[in-house]
Order: structure tokens, then sequence, then C-alpha cells
């Protein structure tokens, strides 16, 4: 009678074991599942990011973008515009363009249609931001009290148009200083356009040039400008150089 019984708990045990691991090969094959599923999505939004002009001139990689605060927001700009201009029109990314001997300024987004050559000095920031047209420095605040402060990005525009100007004089510029939808501007005194990003497209619209660009001039000035985003990974190392030295000069001259 006892063995009968210490038999039917083995057989039992056994039971409710293959029932757990029948249930864990069912979890594991639905996750497994999951997982293909979500690296299929993947390679699919992969394949869609390879067949876009940011990519095509920046040859970024997919997950090296998405990591970058401030190459994504680029691409988000981007992805904002490219299917609500003009055929014609024609994107650039991450130009350097000289400034003077070895020195370059580095434009974050250029948009060239009928109206003209669009400059784009994109922050993908989140924080309350403040600043005034002629500051040096403007802030980003956050709820915890933390402050960021940063280079007055309508000054660092101006800088891009004129940089621009040297090489392509005879268009009309249009600077203009995109926030995240993220970022509040609750304390912006400026007399040059800046703006979230959901305002971009009702903002273009209102960029009229007396002068259009033909097809042709819209081709020309990007090939014009494209071998600037070509960089060697020289001159790129020598501008971030360039921007350390500069801060660490502005901070040593703040401390003095």
């Amino acid at each position: 009678m006892e063995m009968n019984v210490e038999v039917g708990i083995i057989v039992w045990a056994i039971i409710i074991t293959m029932c757990i691991l029948y249930r864990k090969h069912k979890e594991g094959k639905k996750a497994l599942r999951k997982l293909f599923q979500k690296q299929k999505e993947k390679q699919k939004l992969i394949e869609e990011y390879q067949q876009t002009e940011y990519y095509q001139c920046t040859h970024l990689p997919y997950d090296e973008m998405l990591d970058d605060a401030g190459r994504y927001g680029e691409y988000m700009l981007y992805i904002e515009l490219k299917d609500c201009v003009s055929q014609d029109t024609k994107f650039l990314f991450n130009a350097y363009i000289p400034k003077h001997a070895n020195d370059t300024t580095e434009i974050d987004m250029i948009m060239i249609n009928e109206n003209g050559v669009f400059v784009f000095e994109v922050k993908n920031y989140s924080g309350w931001i403040s600043g005034r047209n002629n500051s040096k420095q403007w802030c980003e605040s956050f709820k915890n009290g933390e402050q960021y402060f940063f280079s007055n990005p309508i000054i660092q525009n101006k800088h891009h148009v004129d940089a621009l100007q040297k090489i392509i004089n005879n268009v009309e510029y249009h600077p203009m200083v995109v926030f995240s939808d993220d970022a509040g501007l609750v304390n912006v005194d400026a007399d040059t356009d800046v703006i979230v990003m959901s305002e971009v497209l009702d903002w273009i619209s209102t960029q009229q040039s007396s002068n259009s660009l033909t097809e042709q001039q819209i081709n020309e000035i990007y090939e014009k400008l494209y071998p600037y985003t070509q960089v060697s990974q020289e001159v790129k190392d020598r501008h971030v150089y360039q921007i350390k030295q500069y801060k660490d000069r502005k901070q040593h001259i703040e401390f003095q």
C-alpha cells in the first residue's frame, strides 16, 4: 500500500514536472517568436533607414544614429520634412564648411528648394529653454534644478550662413533654430526664428523667395555643397579639437 502511494507521488511529480517543462517550452517558443519578430521589424526599419538621404549622406549606422541624441534629432527633422516638400528639394547633413585657415563650422542640416537654402541648427533638448538674441550663452533648465548652458544657437547659425555665403552668395538663405517638441521655449527673446519641430512645416510655408530657383540651380547648389559633407575623419577630428579648445579658453577666462 505504502509502495503504491509512493509510486503515485512519483508519477504525479513526473506529470507536474513535464507540465512545467512543457509550459516553459511553450513560453520559450513564444519569447523566441517575439524576438524573431522584433528582429524582423528592426531589420525592416534599418532597410528603410538605409534608403533615406540622411543615411546616404552621413553613412551613419542605424544604431549609432539612435544612440546619439544630436544625430537622432537631425534624422527626426528630416523625417518631418521629407514627404512634405517639393520633389526637387535636396537635403544635406553634417556639412563642415570652412571659416578661415583650417577652421570649420559644422551645419546640422541644409535643405535646398525653389525658395532658397534653409539652414537648420537642430537642438534635441528636453528642458526649459531660455536665452536672448545677443547672449553668448543660453540655458536649459530641468525640474530638479539642474541647468545646462550652451552656446547661443542663433549666433551659431549666423556663422553657418556667413560661411555658406562665401561659397554661394547669390541665393536667399533661411536660417532656423529647431528644438525638439520636448523642449519648452519659456523665455526665448529672439528676432530670428526659433521654434520646435512640429512648427517647422508651417514656418517653411511662409518662406517665399522673390527669385525662385530652378531644378538645375538646386542641383548645382547641392553638388557644390555635397563634398563638404564627405570630409575626412581628420577634418572632423580637427573640428572637435577646435570646439574643445574654444570651450577650454572660455572656461579659463570665466575663472580668471
